[in-house]
């Protein structure tokens, strides 16, 4: 909103243009910086090992606008938490995820195969480790069965607040009950169900910062991308999060602090990887920096240590 054609009409500021007298000098190192930023990021596939059910059938079923008190914005249920799931993964715990729709995953989009939900594209696929199915009353029975399908063969899946007890589809309440107590034993246990091919379940009754990260590093430890000394923003302002992208048989990651604090931290990402950086606010390229490998948790990643200054960013890119 923050392009106006005619100034004498801005309705939400700031100005963003040439005319105003705060902007106009920072306005073409901007350009430059978002040019060089959408660039890089233009095309490719994600990389992201987290799926997040989008919890339609919920929000159609219980959500209505003449509650009691409403005020336009309508009322939802209070274990509706597929927002604040994203916003823990995203700015707080710090790994990646897509929102799937059930409709989608109940269809040849996706399919299921050892550990994973396969999103069927031939160049923006992905790889799912683990489903979270967020809060919520109703779920499709087709939805459901997948879920299902893809904890038996090794699948990692995680509820939240509250569990599935009626379904989409009319007259299959029962259906989506019995999958529901096959896959948790009937029991709101907050401790992982494991089957005997590594598939594992757990309900998170009260999900937290805390409780959701210790259970993501329980269910599946080997993160695409691990910050050793998590970063906390001590300012309340802006946030510092990452985006991994494949292009070109290059893997791109993009680290960006929006906040006043400066970030300094030690960064892990899966792989063995030869890479160096490059500064999108001004294009310089450097190869130097101090970067090994070490195995963790079985598993071979790349360490390098990552210092943003408040409001920057940075490209890390293989070769």
């Amino acid at each position: 909103h923050g392009m106006w054609y005619d100034i004498t009409k801005i309705g939400i500021p700031p100005l963003v243009s040439p005319e105003s007298k705060k902007l106009v000098s920072a306005l073409p190192n901007y350009s430059d910086y978002v040019g060089r930023v959408c660039y890089t990021l233009q095309g490719g596939r994600t990389v992201a090992d987290i799926a997040l059910l989008y919890p339609i059938a919920s929000l159609q079923a219980e959500y209505y606008f003449d509650a009691p008190g409403n005020k336009g914005l309508g009322w939802s249920y209070p274990e509706l938490d597929y927002l604040k799931i994203g916003d823990m993964l995203t700015n707080d715990i710090r790994r990646d995820f897509t929102f799937v729709h059930p409709e989608y995953l109940a269809s040849d989009k996706y399919s299921i195969k050892e550990g994973a939900i396969h999103l069927n594209n031939a160049e923006n696929f992905q790889d799912y480790k683990l489903i979270i199915v967020p809060g919520g009353k109703t779920i499709s029975l087709k939805t459901l069965q997948q879920i299902k399908k893809f904890y038996d063969v090794g699948g990692k899946v995680i509820f939240t607040s509250l569990l599935p007890s009626k379904s989409a589809e009319i007259g299959k309440d029962n259906e989506v009950i019995k999958i529901i107590t096959q896959m948790l034993g009937g029991t709101n246990t907050s401790e992982p169900k494991i089957n005997k091919n590594g598939g594992k379940v757990v309900f998170v009754s009260k999900p937290s910062t805390e409780i959701l990260e210790k259970t993501l590093a329980s269910l599946t430890p080997n993160a695409d991308v691990v910050f050793a000394d998590n970063p906390i923003i001590k300012s309340q302002l802006g946030v510092f999060s990452y985006l991994h992208k494949v292009k070109d048989g290059r893997d791109i990651y993009y680290f960006a602090n929006s906040s006043d604090d400066t970030i300094d931290t030690e960064v892990l990402l899966r792989g063995k990887l030869t890479i160096g950086s490059v500064n999108p606010h001004n294009s310089l390229i450097d190869s130097t920096n101090n970067i090994s490998n070490i195995q963790q948790n079985g598993e071979t990643y790349t360490k390098f240590r990552l210092v943003l200054n408040p409001v920057s960013s940075v490209f890390w890119i293989s070769k």
